[in-house]
């Protein structure tokens, strides 16, 4: 039985993603609700990705989930919202079944196709996945009529083909993927992921692996945990576009860089000019630049913790906003 499910010449290079109008903030599906629909999305994230109790999913979440579903059974983003939850709960046989059942209901639909095909992998039905994707790997090609796409759909889009090119044993394509992918989202978490599972050829085993119920791990397929962006993704798909945005930085953080030989003073204005995703550990990191710094060679660069943005910046309110959430996150993990 041949590998070449499909041809071999589509690589990375080919889907020729880099030339799309790549965008960030709101996904169109999201834009697309019903304003009914839109006002619940803090509370699906709060409830599903951020403070999860099994038994509010189980008892409140899914139940409310399965109305809207009822309601507007074309609003695919949905079903998205559906498959995050009985992910926590480690639901894996009425999973497989959505999965299908969303691609079913909304074959056209970027997240349905890919975890769709997610499930296609885990069940060795690897023969099947081409069709899904039109027997193609640019997204200009499945989508013609489109002509930009949503960061998240292309962070997806490149891991999904990531690990079907690793399932066939082209791993040189895989890195490719991988490597467009970071191109587009650079620091992304879920890229980093990937990067370092295909470095250790051990992406397939990854894709095969399953937690059990009560291991309390988190197995999100790839295109849903997009879906479901992290809080640090999320502030940083906000403000990316308000760069540079000038701050400062605290005292005891200008103290400590005195240490490293960076003299800053706290009430002194500098301006943050790019921002990334450090991870778990990490949260939000930001790039700090300063005129008294132009000769200096190293980067600088600290927790958006520690700085404060200018008075009634447009970005005040939203970093303000993480700051606080992340610091009680570090308090609570810290004791």
């Amino acid at each position: 039985m041949t590998k070449q499910y499909i041809s071999p010449k589509d690589t990375a290079e080919d889907a020729e993603l880099l030339n799309l109008r790549i965008t960030i903030g709101r996904p169109v599906d999201v834009a697309k609700m019903p304003p009914s629909i839109e006002k619940l999305i803090p509370y699906f994230l709060e409830n599903i990705r951020d403070n999860p109790s099994p038994s509010k999913i189980r008892a409140e979440v899914i139940p409310k989930l399965e109305q809207l579903i009822e309601q507007f059974p074309t609003l695919a983003v949905l079903y998205n919202y559906l498959v995050a939850a009985l992910e926590r709960l480690g639901e894996h046989e009425k999973l497989a079944v959505l999965l299908k059942e969303q691609y079913q209901k909304n074959p056209d639909y970027l997240f349905a196709r890919i975890n769709y095909a997610h499930q296609l992998l885990r069940q060795g039905g690897i023969e099947e996945i081409p069709e899904i994707f039109a027997h193609t790997f640019a997204l200009q090609t499945l989508y013609p009529q489109r002509k930009e796409f949503h960061v998240t759909e292309v962070i997806a889009f490149c891991t999904f083909m990531a690990l079907y090119q690793d399932t066939l044993e082209y791993k040189s394509a895989s890195e490719a993927w991988i490597d467009l992918a970071s191109s587009v989202a650079p620091g992304h978490p879920e890229i980093k992921k990937f990067a370092s599972l295909v470095k250790n050829k051990q992406l397939v085993l990854w894709q095969k692996t399953k937690p059990r119920k009560d291991s309390g791990q988190e197995h999100f397929p790839p295109s849903t945990l997009l879906v479901f962006a992290t809080p640090e993704q999320d502030l940083i798909d906000i403000i990316t576009p308000m760069l540079p945005i000038p701050c400062t930085i605290l005292p005891h953080t200008a103290e400590n860089l005195k240490t490293q030989g960076i003299f800053i003073h706290s009430k002194t204005q500098v301006s943050i000019t790019s921002v990334f995703d450090g991870g778990h550990e990490g949260g939000v990191i930001c790039t700090i630049e300063h005129p008294a710094m132009e000769n200096d060679k190293r980067n600088l660069a600290i927790s958006i913790t520690h700085v404060i943005i200018k008075p009634k910046h447009k970005a005040e309110m939203r970093v303000q906003a993480y700051q606080r959430k992340r610091i009680a996150q570090l308090k609570r993990e810290n004791g």
